[in-house]
């Protein structure tokens, strides 16, 4: 067998020992600590099969685009193959972890050490002893230990044996006492049903990050602190669905900055009408005219700016206290792939930009005519303002230029004239009923994917799913293919 280069090992590893059946063994589980700083798991048969690939006993036959991939090397690809059908690791139980010191790791149980060892003398791997763990170095690349039970790949690459396997004993030794397999909200977290699962203990963050998280004054900071931040990922057909959220030490929902919940509001679709058809990304939320600025900003800014902060404040607050409703910032390229090219003098014919926010009675007039005030007291050259249907223009030399005005209570400003024609692809129906949204949509046809050769569309939304988690969810339309298997037959 031709010697394996240290990237086609990394990848055999990685997606072998990332493969998963119908139900993940919780064997492996008994070797990570419950306190462990982070864990993630990957379901990588689901993920392969979503890209292309079928089932094959306990492993997955490679088709389509991974085939394609692995054609490009033919010796290479026949062992990856083999190494697939081989199954010496417990195709069901493989994870990553570690601490956030960087001593991370995957680990997997060991399912038939004759025939890893056999693989790696294949492809002239030297294996030594020590202690109960051999091990084997694949080149200047990542070391394997395994003993009896489990095999492990640690993420750093240098450094003395002992020094690499030390995480890994030490993670062992906290399991014996208090292993993850005991905790079931975590369990079902890393659980095969997920094609990716992860979790992060953020009261194991180093010192140093929580103070600084506590004297920036982060809102829900100190909340955060104590729970347990969480991602799950998962394939269906044409859509990925990726959910996160915080629990605390009994894995109950929490709802960080929850005190500040009573404030939001439904966004008011009616403002999509000041978008245009290339809108194809907006953010949208809406809050109420109580909204309690001062008790969020004010820790901010006197822990950056400290004996200056009582100015900055005056300053800033009373433009958000006048913030009463729906706000929303959205754009996109009117020239596809070229528009990221675009130098800055170019910026308006490359890019559509647009924010528009609902003040109270009033304000923005207000906000207008400050802007005019501020502008004429610059006194720059390279700025000019003009006026015209009760809209103000303000060109920046060798910049973009931006359009302002007040349209009943709401502000406007954007680098294009203000209309309501209305036309972005982001229709209303995913944005009604909801406090805040992120949703992008690029139709099928659209330039930029029609110049990377995508004949189909893609829709991308991100909302609150209740007050304690946050789903977003990917889908490709326009194709009878799943997710994956559309994206890399494009890409490939």
């Amino acid at each position: 067998m031709k010697k394996l280069s240290l990237w086609s090992i990394l990848l055999v590893a990685a997606i072998a020992m990332g493969l998963s059946s119908c139900s993940r063994s919780s064997a492996t589980l008994d070797y990570i600590a419950a306190d462990a700083d982070f864990v993630m798991s990957l379901n990588v048969r689901a993920i392969l099969e979503n890209a292309g690939c079928a089932k094959s006993g306990e492993g997955v036959a490679l088709q389509g685009p991974m085939a394609k991939l692995l054609n490009s090397s033919p010796e290479e690809g026949a062992s990856f193959r083999e190494f697939l059908e081989e199954g010496f690791v417990d195709l069901d139980a493989v994870f990553a972890t570690g601490t956030f010191k960087g001593d991370a790791f995957m680990i997997a149980g060991l399912k038939n050490e004759e025939k890893l060892r056999k693989f790696l003398k294949d492809n002239d791997c030297e294996i030594e002893t020590l202690g109960d763990f051999s091990y084997s170095q694949i080149g200047s690349g990542p070391t394997i230990f395994w003993n009896s039970d489990i095999a492990a790949i640690p993420f750093r690459t240098w450094g003395q044996p002992e020094k690499l396997l030390a995480p890994v004993k030490d993670m062992i030794r906290r399991a014996e006492k208090n292993p993850i397999s005991k905790v079931s909200w975590k369990t079902d977290i890393l659980s095969s049903d997920h094609a990716l699962g992860a979790f992060v203990n953020m009261q194991n963050l180093p010192s140093i990050v929580k103070t600084m998280m506590r004297q920036q004054g982060l809102g829900a900071a100190t909340e955060i602190l104590d729970a347990t931040l969480c991602a799950t990922f998962d394939l269906s057909g044409a859509k990925a669905i990726m959910k996160f959220g915080y629990r605390d030490a009994d894995g109950k929902p929490m709802t960080p900055g929850k005190e500040f919940q009573k404030y939001l509001a439904k966004i008011d679709t009616g403002m999509m009408e000041y978008l245009n058809k290339y809108d194809v990304a907006m953010a949208a939320g809406a809050i109420k005219g109580d909204f309690p600025w001062k008790d969020i900003i004010e820790p901010v800014i006197k822990a950056s700016l400290g004996a200056g902060a009582t100015t900055q404040i005056a300053m800033i607050l009373p433009y958000l206290e006048a913030l009463d409703g729906t706000m929303i910032v959205a754009g996109g390229p009117r020239n596809g792939l070229n528009s990221f090219n675009a130098i800055a003098s170019e910026f308006n014919q490359n890019w559509d930009i647009i924010f528009a926010a609902q003040l109270k009675d009033g304000k923005a007039a207000t906000f207008v005519t400050d802007l005019r005030d501020l502008i004429q007291s610059i006194g720059d050259s390279s700025i000019a303002y003009s006026e015209e249907d009760g809209t103000m223009k303000v060109d920046i030399l060798g910049g973009p230029s931006f359009f302002i005005k007040a349209d009943g209570n709401n502000f406007i400003i954007a680098n294009r004239t203000i209309t309501k024609e209305g036309g972005s692809s982001v229709k209303s129906d995913v944005v009604s009923g909801e406090k805040s949204v992120f949703a992008m949509n690029l139709p099928k046809g659209y330039p930029a994917l029609k110049e990377i050769g995508a004949e189909w569309g893609v829709r991308l939304t991100s909302k609150m799913s209740g007050d304690d988690q946050t789903v977003t969810e990917l889908e490709v339309y326009g194709t009878d293919k799943p997710l994956l298997e559309t994206v890399l037959s494009t890409v490939l």
